[in-house]
């Protein structure tokens, strides 16, 4: 009689393998070849049964096929999974065949797509909280704006720490410190009055010392360059020589040689 014969795929293991290898031999290749894609289901995986983008070309062999499939997810994963914590960097990222990345919301990390970790959306719209009913009723979800979200949460931070939060479109949050109870907001609402980007600077001098410095140096020149001279000269370079010559040149020698 016929019987069923498994096939032996501990080759499947070996991690000298390259995806076309794995792949010919029947194996499934996540980035390295194990014995079947039935394994595993947290992370993409590929083997004779994927289709790929590339079926119907008459001269790309299956195992071809695959390995490009391959190959192009692991780099749109790399490329996606860089955009972290921030939803409109990652639906702004396209991968290689022009599509966005997705945020997934709940676990607030940027993927190819949702897969077992959530639902996944390529828009960065509104996400919400539990609220409390004020009435003793249900908890309820009530959505609510991101940016908004992420500025009241500064409000104990004060205006520094407020104004110092980046949201969405490259802003910052605004700090409403006119009103009785300040908040940090997004925008103003209702009778909040205009927010401010920028803190006032405490603590900061608003007047010259009293004691400023009014006493020039103690060894400045205590005489005038401009005035004259306080001595006289005792001779003035005009008057005669004070020796007179004792014998008048025009006699005649008192000796005779």
């Amino acid at each position: 009689p016929t019987v069923f014969q498994p096939i032996d795929k501990d080759n499947c293991w070996s991690t000298e393998l390259t995806c076309e290898d794995c792949i010919a031999d029947d194996c499934a290749w996540t980035g390295s070849c194990l014995p079947s894609c039935d394994m595993i289901a947290d992370i993409a995986c590929f083997d004779n049964m994927t289709r790929t983008r590339f079926d119907g070309y008459p001269l790309v062999s299956k195992v071809e096929a695959v390995c490009s499939e391959a190959s192009i997810n692991a780099l749109d994963s790399k490329t996606c999974s860089q955009m972290k914590g921030d939803c409109s960097a990652c639906v702004g990222t396209t991968k290689i065949d022009g599509s966005s990345c997705v945020w997934i919301e709940n676990v607030g990390i940027c993927s190819i797509d949702g897969g077992m970790l959530g639902p996944a959306t390529t828009s960065c719209g509104d996400s919400g909280v539990l609220v409390e009913n004020p009435t003793n009723g249900p908890t309820v979800f009530q959505p609510i704006d991101k940016d908004k979200a992420i500025c009241a949460g500064q409000n104990k931070e004060g205006c520094e720490g407020c104004t110092t939060t980046q949201i969405s479109g490259g802003k910052y949050c605004l700090w409403f410190g006119e009103i009785e109870i300040p908040v940090c907001a997004h925008v103003s609402e209702g009778d909040m009055g205009e927010g401010h980007n920028m803190c006032a600077i405490v603590n900061f001098p608003t007047m010259l010392p009293f004691n400023s410095p009014t006493i020039a140096p103690v060894d400045s020149p205590t005489r005038n360059p401009s005035q004259n001279p306080t001595s006289i000269p005792t001779i003035s370079p005009t008057q005669n020589p004070t020796f007179i010559q004792t014998q008048d040149p025009t006699q005649n020698p008192t000796s005779i040689p």
